[in-house]
């Protein structure tokens, strides 16, 4: 999992947000879950749409 967690780092830097630690990436992939799953707004949607 570390690399994969490595890899993802380097993705999601390579887009516009750094990820310079491992805690920050595993908060980065959590939240993306969370959302994803619907236990946890989307930043950009405060009315819940998504």
């Amino acid at each position: 999992m570390i690399d994969a967690l490595d890899a993802a780092m380097l993705a999601v830097s390579a887009d516009g947000a750094p990820l310079t630690s491992r805690p920050d990436a595993v908060r980065y992939v959590l939240r993306d879950w969370l959302v994803g799953h619907g236990y946890l707004r989307h930043r950009e949607d405060p009315e819940g749409a998504n």
